[in-house]
């Protein structure tokens, strides 16, 4: 009784949201930053793949796979990759074309250099950007955002010494909604 009862809240919520709509994103984004201890930092290249499924009032969930970079000795580069999931918030789209949406986001995952032979460590992400569409009903975009991600070191070969590590970074690229 009671599966049936949250099933029909369930669906209720999916028809009264238009969630059938289409409501999907793809973003590409590259950019960079820098990977900071409390004492000390090295710059770092950062990539994004991500899909946001919008639900609700400006609420969505984005998933994403991003990848980062920080040279760990004078001559090797490691690359750190991370899967999250986020809650995301679209404000209201600014002008009377509605192309331009500012956002905030929060989410969690898993960073490792491996994660076939080194487990992950959580990580934590707070950003915030803008995405700007070329027309009202244009599909595609450019989407600039600021993220801050906050990690600790754990078993990860980070090349600063502190126990909490933080991405700080600028990350452009194309949106595609469909």
């Amino acid at each position: 009784m009671a599966k049936l009862f949250i099933s029909a809240c369930c669906l209720v919520l999916v028809c009264f949201s238009n969630a059938f709509a289409q409501k999907n994103e793809m973003g590409f984004l590259l950019g960079g930053g820098k990977l900071s201890d409390k004492g000390d930092s090295v710059g770092s290249f950062a990539f994004t793949i991500s899909y946001t499924r919008s639900i609700v009032w400006g609420l969505a969930v984005e998933g994403s796979v991003d990848i980062f970079s920080a040279k760990t000795s004078p001559t090797y580069r490691d690359s750190f990759e991370a899967g999250q999931i986020a809650a995301v918030y679209n404000f209201p789209s600014l002008g009377k074309d509605r192309i331009i949406t500012p956002y905030v986001s929060a989410g969690a995952g898993r960073v490792s250099t491996d994660f076939l032979d080194i487990p992950g460590e959580a990580i934590y992400r707070f950003g915030g950007g803008v995405k700007y569409y070329f027309k009202d009903e244009s599909p595609f975009g450019i989407r600039v955002e600021v993220r801050d991600e906050i990690t600790r070191k754990g078993r990860q070969p980070y090349p600063l010494q502190g126990p909490r590590v933080s991405l700080v970074s600028v990350r452009a690229g194309l949106t595609w909604r469909f």
